[in-house]
């Protein structure tokens, strides 16, 4: 776990808008729009305590992000793939977006573990599995929490690993 603390430690450390930027940057390895959207949440880490609210908005945001990138998260998927993560990520995240309603009122892992198992219901090929599954164990780790420390955070990201 210290390994993974020291980890999160350097990536709040860096959570800045040069940081932003950098995951903003198209074709940089940190594109994805999950991770973009990380830096985002981890400034938060340091003022705050993350509530329930906070994860939802930040599902939310995933889920635009998605929707803005179909294109580009496609067109990274072609020269290897089938070409569909775009479309399969948005789908999928839209589909969150549905069922938050239903989960606004839960615990943080209601939340994730919801989530988790819409994209794995909703998202095809070995995407729905991975990010599914993560967000499940993420989810699992936070069973009862209404508010997260840096600690909690720490614990949902090295279960979803």
């Amino acid at each position: 776990m210290e390994a993974s603390y020291q980890t999160f430690r350097t990536m709040q450390a860096m959570s800045n808008e040069s940081t932003y930027q950098m995951f903003n940057e198209r074709g940089s390895a940190s594109s994805h729009p999950l991770f973009a959207h990380c830096s985002l949440i981890l400034v938060h880490w340091s003022i705050m305590r993350i509530t329930a609210e906070h994860v939802i908005t930040f599902l939310e945001a995933v889920a635009a992000r998605m929707k803005e990138q179909r294109a580009f998260l496609t067109e990274l998927d072609s020269p290897i793939g089938d070409a569909d993560h775009g479309i399969n990520m948005d789908r999928g995240f839209t589909a969150v977006l549905a069922k938050l309603p239903t989960v606004a009122d839960k615990d943080i892992g209601t939340i994730l573990k919801t989530t988790g198992m819409t994209l794995v219901s909703t998202v095809g090929g070995a995407s729905g599995p991975l990010y599914g599954t993560a967000f499940m164990r993420a989810g699992m780790a936070l069973a009862d929490r209404h508010e997260l420390s840096e600690d909690d955070v720490v614990v949902a990201l090295e279960a979803g690993l």
